[in-house]
């Protein structure tokens, strides 16, 4: 599995990027390999930033991703690429890996009433999204 962090840098000592849209990178972490590779957002100023980032992070093989909070364009397009998201995330990026893999970090909701998607919550609560 791949889970992608937003971060503030390209190591894994790098803190976590509060606001998913404004990472300068994305570190990806392989649960099969226990590796971390570390992603440019080049999508950071390009217009629907949280819609492409998204985009691109499925095509890196993505399937998790781990972040402070983040809005709901950037959540619809989770939920449509079949992706799971976990937010409330700090520290290093390593910590949050490693507090997503204990089962720390819960698909909560995002600042503006969301669900991200996860195991537990098959589908979103659209209700509360503005």
């Amino acid at each position: 599995m791949k889970i992608a962090v937003s971060a503030k840098g390209d190591t894994p000592e790098a803190l976590v990027e509060p606001n998913f849209g404004e990472s300068s990178h994305f570190l990806i972490y392989d649960t099969e390999s226990g590796s971390y590779r570390a992603v440019p957002n080049r999508m950071r100023e390009e217009p629907e930033a949280g819609i492409r980032t998204v985009e691109m992070l499925k095509e890196e093989g993505v399937e998790a991703i781990v972040t402070g909070n983040l809005g709901p364009n950037a959540l619809q397009a989770i939920a449509a690429a079949g992706m799971e998201c976990r937010i409330g995330a700090g520290g290093t990026v390593k910590d949050a890996v490693e507090a997503y893999l204990r089962g720390e970090l819960s698909p909560g909701t995002y600042a503006g009433g969301g669900f991200c998607p996860s195991p537990e919550r098959e589908t979103l609560d659209y209700r509360q999204i503005p």
